[in-house]
């Protein structure tokens, strides 16, 4: 995890496999000053990472921010997020790297992938977690999507290890027919899980705008 040297309230964290998160502590916007960060990185650390994502609470992302991930290939923009200033250098950047947006149907990210000729697709939704005390258990259960038209349920489990500090459990994931979504509501889909999951399914805002926005458009 790196912490913005510019402000402090802005933090990037990454686990293996997933995106590079940008987080805040509060609302506001995120700029390239935010990339000067500790503990201290390599002065080319921005290169490292391809795929970002900017979390809840970040509204607007300044100048230069983007232009700093000159690999970027994948970028998840949230509902939260209502302008990204566009520069000559990062319409050249999103355009040459052919730069994947995700987000939320009807929302500012749909939008921007549209008006810059960028693919877009649905970001990934975490379903629920669902936690068994009695074996020490808690499975993140996460509606994926993917490039291909295809989707699945990813079920990441997290189990207590054999000693402290070690944690075990795993990975496993279901696939869905790629039409899942037609003439489905929360209340059908929350029918495939589980009947301790159905209340967590149908308060799920993401899952319901979702559901709701991709049958408009057939």
């Amino acid at each position: 995890m790196y912490f913005s040297n510019h402000n402090e309230a802005v933090t990037f964290s990454y686990t293996y496999g997933g995106p590079l998160e940008v987080e805040i502590d509060k609302e506001g916007p995120v700029c390239k000053e935010d990339t000067d960060v500790y503990p201290l990185a390599d002065k080319d650390w921005t290169k490292e990472h391809s795929y970002i994502g900017l979390t809840k609470g970040i509204t607007e992302v300044k100048a230069g921010f983007l232009e700093s991930f000159k690999n970027l290939n994948a970028l998840i923009i949230s509902r939260s997020v209502t302008k990204i200033e566009m520069t000559p250098q990062l319409k050249k950047l999103l355009s040459k790297n052919n730069v994947l947006i995700r987000g939320e149907y009807n929302t500012y990210a749909e939008s921007f992938a549209k008006e810059n000729g960028l693919k877009f697709l649905q970001a990934d939704i975490l379903l629920a977690i669902d936690c068994n005390e009695e074996h020490c258990e808690n499975t993140f259960i996460t509606l994926q999507f993917f490039p291909d038209g295809k989707a699945n349920i990813k079920y990441d489990v997290f189990s207590v290890g054999i000693s402290a500090g070690n944690n075990g459990g795993g990975t496993y994931e279901r696939e869905l027919p790629n039409d899942f979504w037609k003439g489905c509501t929360v209340e059908k889909f929350a029918d495939n899980f589980p009947e301790r999951l159905r209340e967590a399914l149908l308060k799920n805002k993401e899952l319901e705008h979702f559901l709701t926005a991709v049958n408009k458009k057939v």
